[in-house]
Parts: structure tokens; C-alpha cells; sequence
């Protein structure tokens, strides 16, 4: 069935080691990196961000706790916990990725309907894409130019006020060409557009900077 084989790729994605990369030595060996889980390595950005944050340092030179990460953590520990208990699977105690493998073995036993297993791919996959925001967070950079929407060269947050309003967040690993992938927004008045769009309104601004856009 080709929904259970989605929601087994998209179990798999969470819970399985990825591929970094193949290193070919010779003709006769290959060597191949795995990463660690998704879930493992955002359980792992909350435990590094509580080990910083209970260091010895100064109070004003910790780094804050990823409360992002923990949010997101107990928000899919939590809902899988849940549907291990409805399908009558085993609950690994503080393992998710093993729980949710459970789930499956157990959810897949009983015939379901092809709209609720897409349904839990789409989840899934949410998950997915959210770790890795989290994880692997986009770069940012910040633009010269005004705001073609509401002409702002400064913004303010906490009663600080910055200059370069303007940021462009590029992911790091792209799927397809970064100027496609990237966003922007203006942090004055939050509005919002795709890389291009926003290349193209400043390009007919009036002194508009060359080269200030990605």
C-alpha cells in the first residue's frame, strides 16, 4: 500500500540515522557517515542549551535555554505517547523515536483508511520540517535598504532600536537554488516576501543599492 509505505519513510526520517555523506577511498571501499535521529538531536539542542544555561558563567553571559526546541520536544513526545496508548503499543519511557517505531509496528496492523494514514504523514512530515528549523536554523542577513512597504530604516525590540530592518533567511541545505528557498521580511512592520519579490520591489526604489539582495 502506498500510504503505509509514506508513513514508514516519514517514521523513518524521524528515527533513523541520516546519511552525511559516502566517502570513496578506492575502488574496493566506501565510507559512509550517518547522522544521529532527528529526535535524538533535537532531545540533544535542548540537553546542550540546559548545560549552557546551568554553566558557571556569569548570569548576563549564559545563552538561553532553547525553549523552542523544549516546546517542540514535549509537543511530539507527548502526542506520540498518545497514539502508542491508543494503539495499544509499547511506551518507551524518555525514547520517542523508539515509541513511534512501536506505534507503527502496531498502528499498521489494522487495516486504515488511505485519507487518515495520509494524514499522519503530513504530521509527520511537520515534525520533520519544525526539527530542522530548530536545528538548523536559516542564515540571516540583514540589507541596507529601506522598507519598500513602509520605508523604515530602523526597527525596535525590547525598547532597543536597530538599523536594517530588512533580512533575507536563506536555509542551509536547499533543496532547490537558495534564491528560490529564501525568504525575507521587514522586522519594522512584518511584512513578508519570497527572496525575488522582494529583489524586484527594490530594484524600483529610487536609489536602490546594487547587490544589496541576495
Amino acid at each position: 500500500m502506498t500510504e503505509l509505505t509514506e508513513l514508514l519513510d516519514a517514521v523513518d526520517s524521524l528515527t533513523k540515522p541520516g546519511v552525511l555523506h559516502h566517502t570513496i577511498q578506492d575502488s574496493r571501499f566506501t565510507c559512509v557517515v550517518f547522522d544521529t535521529p532527528l529526535l535524538d538531536r533535537l532531545e540533544n539542542e535542548i540537553r546542550f542549551s540546559l548545560s549552557r544555561e546551568g554553566s558557571k558563567s556569569l548570569p548576563n553571559q549564559r545563552v538561553p535555554i532553547n525553549s523552542g526546541a523544549l516546546q517542540l520536544f514535549m509537543r511530539i513526545s507527548s502526542q506520540i505517547t498518545d497514539w502508542a496508548h491508543g494503539a495499544k503499543a509499547t511506551v518507551y519511557k524518555g525514547d520517542p523515536g523508539r515509541t513511534l517505531r512501536a506505534w507503527y509496528v502496531a498502528w499498521t496492523q489494522t487495516e486504515r483508511e488511505p485519507q487518515n494514514v495520509t494524514a499522519r504523514v503530513r504530521l509527520l512530515a511537520g515534525w520533520e520540517a519544525s526539527i530542522r528549523r530548530e536545528i538548523e536554523p536559516p542564515r540571516q542577513k540583514d540589507l541596507p535598504d529601506p522598507c519598500p512597504t513602509c520605508g523604515a530604516v530602523e526597527w525596535w525590540r525590547d525598547g532597543e532600536r536597530y538599523p536594517r530592518p530588512l533580512v533575507v533567511e536563506s536555509p542551509r541545505n536547499p533543496d532547490r537554488s537558495l534564491i528560490d528557498e529564501s525568504t525575507a521580511h521587514c522586522r519594522a512592520c512584518d511584512k513578508r516576501w519570497g527572496a525575488r519579490e522582494l529583489a524586484y520591489e527594490l530594484e524600483q526604489m529610487p536609489n536602490h543599492t546594487d547587490g544589496s539582495t541576495p
